[in-house]
């Protein structure tokens, strides 16, 4: 084993996000970890020839990246490192990744079945440093204050111990659809799913004003969407996570109203840290369903979705019974 000193994915991930730098000084990247063998297939963590490490930011930003992957170059025990940038549209219209390191290996990278499906980010592989040049299986010395071996009962009882929920990850049984082909009702359920995945409160505050919106099921909107699937607690989950926000924001071909276009700055802001006035966002003709919205986002933004909720008031029953009646063609009451 060629990893043993690097702990447990889950180890060697809290540490890397904490060690990584932050987007801007505020956003931590996020990290993934994958046990592999020596023929680069997936392993179990105890039998891993090396671990592969996915880590990137809510928002794709090339500076940023390259910041990302000479940071990662100075983790101890990494001895490769690529960035994966999305290279142009293929035949069918998807965009289509590449790798920018050529001597990342290739079942890793070009022959990689999801290659096109991965996010703009950051791969790494990383072993025991000692393990680089002269791997060795790992010995057990009864002597000295070297560690003991483990009892038999503590073998059985390792390789026996029933998976956590969080590893066992079962297969969606379909490939996601093009993000074309998906209605707007579809859209909207896949983007919350991706935010519920995430487990990040800002991103579920995006979600929350992005799919009160007309974008979600439009075919420009779809271009800068992926649908992937990801590992939620206990199950496995099919989301849709804008892949970047300045590049949809900046999109001269994407049709957005006057109140559209501030809620996608909002939710860019809230998702990728972008930096807005919130006087100029709000402060506009906002209608009261518009500006409940704002309210609610910020409400879960700040975790207190628990001890507070936006509440009408009196002449906002009025102003609806008022607009009732219009559309109906009865005087109000």
């Amino acid at each position: 084993m060629s990893t043993h000193k690097l702990g447990m994915p889950s180890e060697l991930r809290r540490r890397l996000e904490y060690e990584l730098p932050r987007q801007r000084g505020m956003f931590r990247p996020a990290v993934r970890v994958t046990p592999r063998g020596r023929d680069e297939g997936k392993s179990a963590a105890w039998c891993a020839d090396h671990y592969e490490v996915h880590a990137f930011y809510a928002t794709s930003e090339i500076g940023s990246l390259a910041a990302l992957e000479d940071a990662m170059k100075t983790m101890p025990g990494v001895y490769l490192t690529t960035q994966v940038r999305v290279r142009g549209t293929g035949r069918r219209g998807l965009p289509e990744n590449a790798f920018t390191n050529p001597a990342w290996p290739a079942a890793l990278g070009t022959a990689r079945r999801d290659r096109n499906s991965l996010r703009v980010q950051v791969i790494a592989l990383i072993k025991d440093q000692d393990s680089c040049q002269h791997p060795a299986p790992r010995t057990w010395h009864s002597g000295g204050s070297s560690p003991a071996p483990p009892s038999i009962t503590e073998f059985i009882t390792s390789i026996s111990s029933p998976t956590p929920a969080r590893e066992r990850r079962p297969p969606l049984t379909e490939a996601p659809r093009p993000a074309t082909s998906y209605d707007p009702d579809e859209m909207r359920e896949l983007l919350l799913a991706g935010a519920r995945a995430d487990g990040w409160l800002p991103a579920h505050a995006a979600m929350h004003l992005l799919t009160f919106t007309g974008l979600p099921g439009s075919a420009q909107f779809a271009a800068h969407v992926e649908i992937r699937d990801a590992w939620s607690p206990g199950a496995t989950v099919r989301g849709a996570w804008v892949r970047d926000w300045d590049a949809l924001l900046a999109d001269p071909d994407q049709y957005l109203t006057g109140t559209e276009r501030r809620f996608l700055e909002i939710a860019a802001s809230f998702a990728s840290g972008r930096a807005i006035s919130l006087a100029d966002q709000v402060t506009r003709e906002l209608g009261w369903a518009h500006a409940q919205r704002v309210l609610e986002a910020i409400i879960i933004a700040t975790n207190a979705t628990e001890l507070l909720q936006v509440a009408g008031t009196a002449k906002l029953d009025e102003l609806k019974t008022f607009h009732e009646s219009l559309s109906s063609g009865q005087p109000a009451q």
